[in-house]
């Protein structure tokens, strides 16, 4: 069984934000590959778009086995933790 991980920045809209978002896809994404060497795929700015996520997720349904796991991390403004 593979383990496929998705990490999506979303857009900060000030540096603040957009600096505690990128920090937080860096750690995720070091963890990430440890667990998951070569399954770890991102989407930040620009290429973060709807089209480019349900693409490689089409992708990853098509090339998934039952055993197979995702792990989806949402990284933004809906993501906030109340401080």
């Amino acid at each position: 069984a593979e383990l496929y991980v998705v990490i999506v920045q979303g857009l900060g809209g000030m540096d603040e934000f957009d600096s505690r978002f990128t920090s937080q896809r860096e750690k995720i994404t070091t963890a990430s590959e440890s667990m998951a060497p070569g399954n770890v795929i991102t989407f930040s700015g620009d290429e973060a778009t709807r089209e480019a996520l349900l693409a490689h997720f089409d992708m990853l349904a098509a090339g998934m086995s039952d055993n197979d796991r995702v792990a989806i991390y949402l990284i933004g403004h809906g993501s906030y933790d109340g401080e």
